[in-house]
């Protein structure tokens, strides 16, 4: 399994890309209302009362940083291709998936948890504590959360319900999300205006696919990069094959 991040061609993506860094937004700044946490939350108010949440609590949700993957052979979802690439005119980086999931955490000394989104019909209801959850293998309860230490526990919880979305709606981004905690004690996170930057280490990118009406002036500046880097490159080329729609994964 492979895993590809898509994005648009602006500027400060080709920064982050040549820097080897990876852009982690904040909650609510992602393009489903019901990734802003705080909005789940509020809708349960038996569980708010249980666990005295207040404004402050709220703000820290925000603080979360979140930076969301797609899973693939190869990098032609044709949904992600239109939606955050611009229409072909972006590119997509090949992740080392292995290294996002276990060496970063370990090298960082930072919780950084890179899981699946789960696609459900309906939301995960707070109100019901038998309702369990897991990050990182381990498994609670939302009655853990609550009765529990909060601040550890809940961090969990809140953690867990960036990973849960709407089946009918985003069920075709096979998504996986990374998502940091603790993003004032680590000297690899930069905060900036709307979010961070994580300094990624060598090898983490191992190839970058072009859209195919990218501009020749941003394919140029993408391949000297590329090749500064060692990085192999790729052509995405949308097309009809034996009567089906594909992207053509072309190398150049």
């Amino acid at each position: 399994m492979g895993i590809f991040k898509y994005y648009s061609p602006q500027d400060y993506n080709f920064m982050a890309f040549c820097k080897n860094q990876i852009f982690f937004s904040r909650p609510s700044n992602l393009n489903d209302p019901f990734d802003t946490t705080k909005l789940i939350v509020n809708s349960y108010k038996k569980f708010c009362e249980d666990i005295h949440w207040n404004d402050i609590r709220e703000k820290n949700l925000d603080e979360h940083g979140i930076c969301s993957f797609s899973e693939g052979e190869k990098a032609d979802n044709r949904h992600l291709w239109s939606l955050y690439a611009a229409n072909y005119a972006g590119y997509a980086l090949e992740f080392n998936f292995d290294i996002l999931q276990e060496q970063l955490p370990r090298i960082y000394k930072t919780p950084i948890y890179l899981q699946k989104v789960r696609y459900e019909k309906k939301p995960f209801n707070l109100n019901n504590y038998r309702n369990t959850f897991a990050i990182k293998e381990e498994t609670f309860t939302i009655q853990d959360a609550v009765s529990g230490d909060i601040k550890k526990v809940g961090d969990r919880l809140f953690h867990y319900l960036h990973l849960y979305k709407d089946k009918s709606i985003w069920q075709n981004e096979k998504e996986w999300r990374m998502i940091i905690g603790n993003l004032n004690k680590s000297t690899y996170i930069h905060k900036i205006s709307n979010g961070y930057l994580l300094d990624l280490l060598p090898n983490t990118i191992k190839s970058i696919i072009m859209g195919c009406y990218m501009t020749e002036d941003n394919k140029h500046m993408l391949k000297n990069c590329a090749k500064h880097k060692g990085i192999p490159m790729y052509e995405a080329i949308p097309c009809i094959e034996r009567n089906k729609w594909k992207v053509k994964i072309k190398e150049l």
